[in-house]
């Protein structure tokens, strides 16, 4: 079991925590839908996530980075271990009282193409979350809350009575983050909300959304593939492998001294402008395939690419412990 040895930092307040998640998913075959398997797309994973701060989650796809978002949200609820939001299990409440908690924890998804109604306008799909919560009786208060909304992100009220189809990509961003905000919540997982613009807009998404953060004083969760991304925007960093946080640091201690061998291969891939740098670095080339998650190796799960790879490795599954104050590895390397 995974156990979590974080200390708690001077002034830093829980907001959110998980305690040894997991999420499998059925493989099912044959006439009568048979369970022959499952995929362990998260696989004991705890976690802390501090009021008013970034935590940022990197990895190959198929890590299992994009369900511990739903998990987190409780949009797939976990087959083991517990969520707690502010001191309160999410999995003891009943719908009711899961869906008014559901306020204060909202998400920005990847494509807005898929996540905004191409039919609804700008004005109903930002509004239609107050009118579900029941926030702001009046039409009138409704209409002055989604234009203020619409002017924190960029946009004005000439794009009221207009349908996503109208706008660019980062425009309709904007919308899904303006919707996002509409009920003030304390808490935004955002699952690869810039990987589908033009990288000119990325950082425009990037920059407006750490204004918000301070604006309407937000704690995020942010995941991505993309490192550079997660580095301008992130305060921690978690990287994860295969279902399990493997590295859990601040992006300082992560991008100028990685630890594990897989953080160490993906800082290493990092694009460098300067050529000089880039002749100095030493560029980690991982072999074979990204195991199956439906059957990950014995002991580490990442023994099997790893260049520094010991025999303990192959049968005895290292835990995930706090190496120096706020840095968390699981490595043989480190210990056990």
């Amino acid at each position: 079991m995974e156990k979590m040895r974080e200390v708690l930092p001077p002034g830093r307040e829980i907001l959110l925590e998980a305690k040894n998640v997991k999420k499998y998913f059925p493989i099912q075959k044959g006439f009568l839908r048979k369970t022959v398997g499952h995929v362990r797309a998260v696989d004991d994973v705890s976690l802390t996530v501090y009021r008013g701060e970034t935590l940022g989650f990197v990895g190959e796809s198929g890590c299992g980075k994009s369900t511990l978002g739903r998990v987190l949200l409780m949009l797939a609820p976990p087959t083991e271990g517990d969520v707690v939001f502010e001191g309160e299990s999410l999995l003891r409440l009943d719908p009711e009282e899961l869906r008014r908690r559901r306020k204060e924890m909202r998400m920005v998804f990847q494509d807005p193409n898929a996540s905004l109604n191409p039919r609804h306008t700008v004005q109903r799909i930002i509004e239609e979350p107050m009118l579900i919560h029941g926030l702001h009786s009046s039409r009138k208060e409704r209409l002055e809350k989604v234009v203020e909304l619409l002017e924190s992100v960029g946009l004005n009220s000439s794009h009221l009575h207009r349908r996503p189809s109208e706008f660019s990509g980062g425009q309709k961003q904007r919308i899904a983050i303006a919707r996002a905000l509409a009920l003030r919540p304390k808490l935004i997982i955002a699952d690869e909300p810039v990987s589908a613009l033009d990288v000119s807009i990325q950082s425009q998404i990037l920059n407006l959304m750490k204004d918000l953060q301070e604006e309407y004083r937000l704690t995020y969760v942010f995941i991505s593939h993309n490192l550079s991304v997660v580095k301008h925007i992130s305060d921690r960093v978690g990287v994860m492998y295969l279902g399990r946080i493997v590295e859990l640091t601040t992006k300082e201690q992560l991008y100028r001294n990685p630890l594990h061998p897989y953080t160490q291969a993906l800082i290493s891939a990092i694009p460098v402008p300067d050529p000089k740098p880039v002749r100095q670095r030493e560029r980690i080339i991982l072999k074979g395939e990204l195991p199956s998650p439906s059957n990950p190796p014995k002991g580490c799960r990442f023994h099997s690419r790893c260049p520094k790879a010991m025999d303990v490795c192959k049968s005895v599954e290292p835990r995930l412990q706090e190496v120096s104050p706020g840095c968390l590895v699981a490595c043989h390397l480190y210990g056990t």
